[in-house]
């Protein structure tokens, strides 16, 4: 049971597991390819041009097998 909740803990706020949905990063990822999150990154550090961001909606009108919408982009632009 302890398992569960610390998997679940670091699940919540440190790191989670992501496929791609589509191949809007090709070459960088493919879709179907899976990579991680490190989720607590942005809590010492700014974000910087480069980077991979990932926007995850708990609500879509048509989500592909009832899941939340998936979207992730490379970051090309700081603004100031």
């Amino acid at each position: 049971m302890i398992f569960f909740l610390l998997i679940s803990a670091c699940r919540r706020y440190y790191v989670e597991v992501f496929s791609a949905p589509g191949s809007g990063e090709t070459p960088t990822i493919y879709p179907g390819e899976s990579f991680v999150v490190d989720k607590s990154v942005y809590r010492s550090q700014p974000v910087q041009r480069g980077d991979m961001v990932v926007v995850v909606r708990a609500y879509a009108p048509n989500p592909p097998d009832n899941k939340s919408s998936v979207t992730f982009r490379s970051l090309y632009r700081v603004v100031g």
